[in-house]
């Protein structure tokens, strides 16, 4: 099969695309208007493949080229002020309503601070491309593990109980097909 590029001056000869029309007139004759030409006979042949995706006349690319660093640059821009007037106001208040000195609210505001960044940042971590990357790993780990052990407990079932647990029942008189002489 041979391949054929159609142009948009072809496509608008065929009858595919829409002709550009001037700006909105009145068309009083008939004859004005363009001639559409049938578009099913032009494109019946078989072993014709026609390739329509051709690009607009202005088209954008956007490349976004992102690290881990960058990710979490944003992050401290974005969240540190909102942390620390969330830490501000539940100090304030601790002071208002309890009474605790400005040494402890100092105190309680850095780990205030502190604990809910940590708490912040983990969970966008979490959902960041890392932290899927990060569940991923340990979902196909949990997999390995998971079949492992089924594996392991097929050929325990396959093989029967260890030599040394075997001894210990004759030893010990408990089980096995042994009889007491």
């Amino acid at each position: 099969m041979k391949t054929k590029t159609v142009t948009v001056e072809e496509q608008r000869e065929l009858g595919i695309r829409r002709v550009q029309y001037p700006p909105a007139k009145a068309a009083t004759v008939a004859a004005d208007l363009p001639a559409r030409q049938p578009a099913a006979s032009a494109l019946a042949h078989p072993d014709l493949v026609t390739d329509m995706s051709i690009a607009p006349n202005a088209t954008s690319y956007v490349e976004m080229r992102t690290s881990a660093q960058d990710r979490a640059w944003g992050y401290l821009i974005s969240s540190i002020p909102r942390t620390f007037f969330f830490s501000l106001g539940l100090t304030l208040v601790a002071i208002l309503t309890t009474g605790i000195n400005l040494i402890t609210g100092i105190v309680l505001l850095i780990v205030t601070f502190a604990l809910v960044e940590m708490i912040s940042y983990g969970y966008t971590l979490a959902i960041s491309p890392e932290g899927t990357a990060h569940y991923e790993a340990r979902q196909k780990w949990a997999i390995l593990r998971y079949e492992q052990r089924q594996r392991w407990q097929h050929y325990g079932r396959q093989a029967g109980p260890p030599w040394w647990i075997v001894a210990l029942r004759i030893v010990t008189g408990k089980g096995g097909n042994h009889e007491k002489g």
